[in-house]
């Protein structure tokens, strides 16, 4: 990855963030995405749209039996 930080504010208080740091930060920040998806349901809407769009396509593929399975 060619990652570039552009622009960073700190105040006279506190040193830069060290990458472990900045790391952690995005760390938890991907967990607190992931979980709200959860929460909101996105997963499971995006499973549904995901099996209709392959049961239409399948279908005018003429298959007859389509089993689509998430884990």
């Amino acid at each position: 990855e060619n990652i570039k930080m552009e622009y960073s504010k700190t105040s006279a208080l506190r040193s830069e963030f060290s990458v472990a740091e900045r790391n952690e930060v995005l760390t938890q920040g991907e967990k607190a995405i992931v979980n709200a998806a959860e929460e909101l349901g996105i997963f499971k809407d995006a499973e549904e749209n995901v099996r209709t769009l392959f049961e239409a396509m399948l279908s005018s593929a003429n298959y007859e039996k389509i089993n689509i399975n998430f884990n």
